[in-house]
């Protein structure tokens, strides 16, 4: 039997208080409690959050995009399902109704009081993300992956004990079950002995990588033009030859390159082209001369020798 059972649907985060008690969220904060129905395993909740913990007992607690805190309200009839509760956090965790734990966007880190009225104290130490379990047992990690489980109701002074390892989320069931992922996505599992702390547990755990993979994407576009791949350059769709589009006028520039075959330019490549040539002139790190005529093709010599023909009027470079 496989060690991970794939289950439909799309979350970003997610925590599990118990076999039945399972929520999510997904990219775009909508929330999700799981039906215990493989065929059909979701069901939206109103509301919206970024992150989200589930208890043993069915407490569950979220923040949502503005550090804003909610407890989960709508098992109990009320007609908006979360109560606000004052504070502002970035992670949270409950391990049971009265074992609330969470950390805020400079670290810091707190616990649910059980009093709504003055809801949470401040702990020493510094953690990016925590983790609760039903049995009153704490972990967290810091923004360097370090480990810590929380000792404080037993040792004050020295509240954090530092666990070899590294880690960028955990996650807390009880004192024996305790699981993290590392910032290459390895999944472990605690094993009960410090000496020897972690288990490797086959699988991986994804990071969405839309959104950073737009962010390559942008900065590409600052590169260099002879540095830029070759997917941020495609051909325009309405190209009907080299330097030739609709109604004849010069709408593609054709590069070539000795050994390579001539790939066509888009439009914003040429203007890019055409920019850069222009500056070279005024610049004077290319000689100019003067053209009659409303356009014609040039070429353009890059930094790496490759020869791109630019089709603009008034100089040739």
């Amino acid at each position: 039997m496989a060690d991970w059972v794939k289950v439909a649907g799309g979350l970003s985060a997610i925590s599990a208080g118990s076999r039945t008690t399972v929520w999510g969220v997904n990219a775009a904060s909508a929330i999700y409690h799981y039906t215990n129905y493989d065929a059909n395993p979701w069901i939206n909740v109103p509301g919206g959050l970024s992150d989200i913990g589930a208890g043993a007992d069915g407490t569950v607690w979220g923040v949502n995009g503005g550090n804003q805190i909610f407890r989960y309200a709508g098992d109990q009839g009320a007609s908006n399902p979360w109560t606000h509760i004052n504070g502002s956090l970035v992670r949270i965790d409950p391990g049971s109704r009265t074992n609330v734990w969470g950390v805020d966007s400079a670290d810091a880190i707190y616990r649910y009081t059980n009093h709504d009225a003055n809801p949470w104290i401040k702990i020493p130490g510094a953690l990016s993300d925590i983790g609760a379990g039903a049995d009153g047992t704490v972990w967290g990690v810091n923004s360097g992956s370090q480990i810590f489980r929380y000792t404080g109701d037993q040792d004050s002074a020295n509240p954090w004990k530092n666990i070899t390892g590294g880690l960028s989320r955990i996650a807390v069931g009880s004192r024996t079950n305790v699981w993290g992922v590392n910032a290459a996505g390895a999944i472990y599992r605690y094993s009960n002995n410090d000496a020897s702390p972690w288990i490797n547990i086959p699988g991986r755990h994804r990071r969405r990588r839309g959104r950073h993979r737009l962010a390559r994407q942008q900065e590409r576009r600052h590169l260099p033009l002879h540095r830029r791949p070759a997917e941020l350059t495609p051909p325009p769709p309405d190209c009907r030859g080299p330097g030739r589009g609709k109604a004849g006028a010069h709408t593609s520039a054709t590069a070539r390159q000795p050994g390579a075959r001539e790939a066509t330019l888009s439009r914003s490549a040429q203007q890019r082209l055409k920019h850069a040539a222009f500056h070279s002139v005024l610049q004077g790190r290319a000689p100019a001369r003067p053209m009659t005529g409303r356009a014609a093709d040039h070429e353009v010599r890059g930094p790496v020798g490759a020869v791109v023909v630019v089709a603009f009027g008034g100089w040739s470079v």
